[in-house]
């Protein structure tokens, strides 16, 4: 299916858009069910006006509207003209701050927002009708929104761990010190559907708690389930916890683009069993280049790193040594080239740049390395 561009009307899945949809905002310290509500009251400075229209209900968001249209209602505040876009930026602003429109408005990306419309309002939106089709409506509550979405996504804080292994109670408190708005986990996350409960005090996924952010997303190391982790029926295994398949992506508000790529060697196999606490499927293999995307990737985000990288870590991890996934991974490196790279696995910390690629290698919460950072802003 065709990704759209664009966004053409305010309704369906993206309502909330519309000044309409209920939700309350203050405007010079009275409370209103609707932006349109309070765009209106913001008409007119008369005090009993304002009152008027606080106590329309909030599903009636049009009879607010048609008071503010009436003349001798709505006595139009002096130089309103100029006035009227400032006002209705600060009133979406207090609306796309609470976290569900917000998430709404982030989600749509890059994608342009036209307030779509078939009434003839081409000064906040772009009417479609026959009418008006040879004029192109100025769509200004489509402008503001794609602002605010920006400055929405410069503020969107992006976490990112190294391996967890298990350790979901110390996730849960770095989740709830921090309060993401996204958390990306780089790889030995802890999957043991098998053993959680049961072994080890090994914890279910279901254990992690989100918190404020929206989202978790990981990817597989080398100590994960991979047999189980094959039979999944959906990659969200749990409400907002969300497996990222090797070769898949992700687009960040920012507009940039993460690639992720699973696996790497276990030195401990020898002591692991298939099928039990080992699988063969932890390599990354040449399958798992078979659907790579065909666009530019900003980040990646891997379990190990590639060949150009071990020597810097070896001396850190005695036992880990070259292995086809760090060749894998050189390999994928010469595709995208991206500017930001992070990755676990070695149980250390490393900041430094390759040709071009700033790379962190973060360590895990048993280790008493850095295993966390902020994700950078965009450049």
């Amino acid at each position: 299916m065709q990704k759209l561009d664009h966004v053409d009307s305010f309704k369906d899945e993206y309502e909330m858009f519309s000044n309409f949809y209920p939700i309350t905002v203050q405007y010079e310290d009275v409370e209103y069910p609707s932006v349109e509500h309070a765009f209106v009251a913001a008409k007119s400075n008369d005090v009993l006006f304002r009152k008027m229209v606080a106590e329309i209900p909030a599903d009636e968001a049009g009879a607010a509207k048609r008071k503010g249209r009436n003349k001798k209602l709505c006595k139009l505040r002096p130089n309103w003209d100029l006035m009227k876009i400032s006002v209705m930026r600060k009133l979406l602003t207090q609306k796309f701050g609470n976290t569900k429109f917000r998430r709404l408005l982030l989600s749509t990306g890059q994608m342009e927002l036209i307030e779509g419309n078939y009434w003839h309002d081409n000064y906040w939106g772009d009417c479609y009708c026959k009418k008006c089709k040879s004029i192109k409506g100025q769509n200004n509550l489509g402008k503001l929104l794609m602002k605010i979405r920006f400055e929405l996504a410069l503020d969107y804080r992006v976490l990112i761990t190294g391996d967890i292994h298990n350790l979901f109670n110390r996730l849960n408190q770095l989740i709830n010190q921090k309060n993401p708005d996204l958390i990306i986990c780089c790889g030995d996350f802890g999957f043991w559907p098998l053993f959680a409960g049961k072994s080890g005090g090994i914890k279910p996924l279901s254990s992690i708690k989100l918190q404020g952010a929206e989202k978790l997303l990981w990817i597989d190391g080398n100590h994960e389930d991979h047999w189980e982790l094959a039979k999944r029926e959906s990659d969200e295994i749990e409400p907002g916890i969300i497996y990222m398949p090797r070769g898949s992506t992700y687009t960040l508000p920012d507009g940039r683009v993460i690639l992720f790529m699973g696996g790497a060697n276990s030195i401990d196999k020898m002591w692991r069993t298939i099928g039990h606490d080992w699988f063969p499927e932890e390599l990354i293999t040449q399958k798992d280049f078979m659907n790579l995307p065909d666009c530019e990737v900003d980040i990646f985000i891997t379990h190990t790193c590639p060949n150009e990288l071990v020597l810097d870590l070896k001396t850190q991890y005695i036992g880990k040594e070259w292995e086809p996934s760090n060749h894998a991974l050189s390999e994928l490196w010469k595709i995208y080239k991206p500017d930001l790279w992070f990755f676990g696995h070695w149980h250390t910390f490393l900041d430094i740049t390759m040709m071009g690629t700033k790379c962190y290698c973060l360590s895990h919460p048993g280790e008493g390395r850095q295993w966390w950072m902020w994700l950078p802003r965009k450049r």
